[in-house]
């Protein structure tokens, strides 16, 4: 290896060793928030799938919920796929991936910085700064933000692939190949597209080459994104996928919301030690941030022509990749989103701007270049804590929705509903009912607010539902999952959710409607045709039962708590279940299924003593072992 690429090696090595060191914090996290939907219960990331069905699937298309048109990332759905087929749902290693791309990210930020001109110095530092901006743990630190990280690889590959020389046509072709690889696991990697047209513009516009010449080099490009539209719209088709507007703006407050978030992402860049999970609310107009957006935008129109005509290639071109990938998110569009602006979209943004300012570097006049590389190392090590910190909020959802509820808008009823999920798995669900009506407080003062962006809410008013279903509310759960389900007759989840709560009240005829309802809605609705087949025999094994009265056998106790299993209902099933374990008459047999239900969704104290009855009995020893090795997993 020659002297100077040896240099540049220790440089890149050493900024790659600094951010991994800083993200060690991240390998330990849980699947967090979206990671539960794209991951954990993803039928074609939790079982393999043909290739070709992994790009005939809206990135949010799956057997229960309406598909939605607004996202298309097949690669990033397959990376899932192959690690859960290799490793399981181990966080772990989906953690350590995400690292490894981000990695890569920032040695391709160094290599760009370095072909702008700039010193293995001043590319180290813009790596770094880059590689450890809070406001990119987002992207980093959660594992459904690997959408950002594999969209900015493939865009930024494409940039350093691509060549302009008439004899580079095999680096053209790679860079479109990386382009097509980036749209595929994010919309945004367009801005490496974008990238590369301005360098080949102004290449011509300065003379260096022909009009023909650049348009000819931009072809591979063209095709790849040509490639894109047809994969994205084979899949919208064989998806049956739908754009929704219920989330857009009026025409006249898009501007408005425009220059917010324009000024929120400026903001943001000049606040990065602060990274914050949600900013703004959808339908509040924050005016002190709409004039600095409007501010921002002028600044933009007087110096953009300038720096047109006299930055480095690279300075504009880096720039022309920030502004591409901030425009999908300015809400000129309707977008799908609670909030204004959000860090994780700031990643490939912050790369491109830390390449212009690389190349830019190279005219910092010679006195201001000490001042500028301690600044440089200060901002480091700035970002090197606040990173370190931020990345431990990502370790588990309550941990990142208490966060996110003392940081959010206090309108904004999305931290409220993560943290009633995060409750609602771990079977709290007195906490998941608080916060999920304090979500319904916020929903309903903010549609008083905007009433364009917040109607009725099928998730709040569902999982409320559930809560209360969980506690044994059964009529009062019933009627707002019946509520949810006529305002959603479409979903099949609403009726699904619906056919559940009748199921907890035994009335075996609605339920089963509301199940054949879903199921036409979804033929493939596997927990819908489960329930169903649960529900015939519960209603068989229910109808050969005496009435109930206080004193009942402990065999027709047993049959009793059977069917409350097979309906689901934790609280009927687990009081009956507990009188078979105290029973002295109970067999083998059934105090084993009452250690096997209890151990799996009872109380603690309960299991403990159907476990302690269950060792009692020498034939159960095993089984008693094996429950007891579930109860410490569940408890764990």
């Amino acid at each position: 290896m020659r002297e100077g690429a040896a240099h540049e090696a220790r440089w890149v090595a050493a900024v790659l060793v600094a951010v991994a060191l800083v993200y060690l914090g991240a390998l330990a996290g849980e699947f967090v928030w979206d990671d539960h939907v794209l991951v954990e219960e993803h039928p074609a990331v939790t079982q393999l799938q043909p290739l070709p069905d992994y790009f005939l699937r809206m990135f949010w298309s799956d057997t229960e919920h309406n598909d939605t048109g607004a996202f298309y990332r097949p690669l990033t759905t397959l990376s899932y796929a192959v690690e859960y087929a290799l490793w399981g749902p181990d966080p772990r290693y989906f953690h350590f991936t995400n690292l490894l791309v981000h990695l890569a990210v920032c040695a391709l930020v160094f290599e760009l910085s370095r072909r702008a001109g700039a010193s293995p110095g001043t590319a180290a530092a813009a790596a770094a700064l880059f590689g450890l901006l809070p406001r990119a743990t987002e992207s980093v630190a959660w594992v459904s933000g690997r959408t950002d990280l594999l969209a900015a690889l493939g865009a930024l590959a494409a940039w350093w692939l691509h060549r302009s020389e008439p004899t580079r046509g095999g680096r053209r072709v790679a860079a479109a190949v990386a382009l097509l690889a980036g749209l595929l696991c994010k919309e945004v990697a367009a801005a490496g597209a974008v990238a590369i047209a301005t360098l080949e513009t102004l290449a011509w516009r300065r003379g260096r080459q022909s009009a023909e010449r650049a348009m000819g080099n931009l072809l591979p490009l063209a095709v790849a994104l040509a490639g894109y539209g047809a994969l994205r719209a084979a899949a919208w088709s064989a998806g049956g996928a739908v754009l929704g507007n219920d989330l857009a703006a009026p025409w006249h407050l898009r501007p408005l919301f425009a220059l917010q978030a324009l000024g929120s992402y400026v903001g943001m860049l000049l606040d990065p030690l602060r990274p914050r999970l949600l900013i703004g609310t959808r339908g509040y107009l924050e005016w002190p941030w709409i004039a600095a957006g409007a501010g921002v935008a002028l600044a933009l129109g007087f110096v953009a022509p300038r720096l047109w005509r006299r930055a480095p290639a690279a300075s504009v071109a880096g720039c022309a990749f920030a502004a591409a990938a901030l425009l999908p998110v300015l809400h000129l569009v309707s977008l799908p989103l609670p909030v204004i602006a959000a860090d994780r979209f700031l990643y490939l943004p912050a790369a491109g701007l830390a390449v212009a300012l690389a190349a830019a570097a190279r005219r910092i006049p010679a006195r201001a270049l000490q001042p500028a590389r301690v600044a440089a190392m200060l901002a480091i090590g700035a970002f090197a804590w606040a990173t370190a910190a931020r990345a431990l909020d990502w370790s588990d959802d309550p941990t990142l929705f208490r966060a996110a509820m003392a940081r959010s808008h206090a309108a904004n009823p999305s931290a409220p509903t993560g943290l009633g999920e995060a409750h609602f798995r771990r079977e709290q669900f007195a906490e998941a009912l608080q916060a999920y009506r304090e979500a319904e407080r916020r929903h309903s003062e903010a549609g008083r607010r905007a009433p364009w962006a917040y109607g009725y809410s099928e998730t709040i008013h569902t999982n409320i539902g559930l809560c209360l279903l969980a506690e044994g509310r059964t009529d009062e759960a019933t009627g707002l999952l019946a509520g949810a389900a006529a305002r959603s007759p479409s979903l099949p989840s609403a009726h699904f959710n619906l056919a559940f709560a009748l199921a907890h009240g035994l009335d075996f005829d609605a339920a089963e409607r509301e199940l054949r309802t879903a199921l036409v809605l979804r033929p493939d609705f596997e927990r819908a045709r489960v329930l169903l087949a649960s529900l015939e025999r519960a209603r068989r094994d229910w109808e050969a039962l005496p009435p109930p009265h206080p004193d009942e056998a402990t065999d027709v106790q047993a049959a009793r708590a059977r069917v409350f299993t097979r309906v689901g209902h934790r609280i009927a099933a687990s009081a009956l279940w507990t009188r078979v374990v105290d029973a002295p008459d109970a067999t083998p047999e059934q105090v084993r299924g009452a250690a096997v239900y209890l151990v799996m969704g009872g109380e603690p104290a309960d299991a403990r003593r159907a476990l302690q009855r269950l060792r009692a009995i020498p034939s159960q020893a095993n089984e008693a072992r094996r429950l007891e090795l579930a109860l410490a997993a569940r408890l764990s």
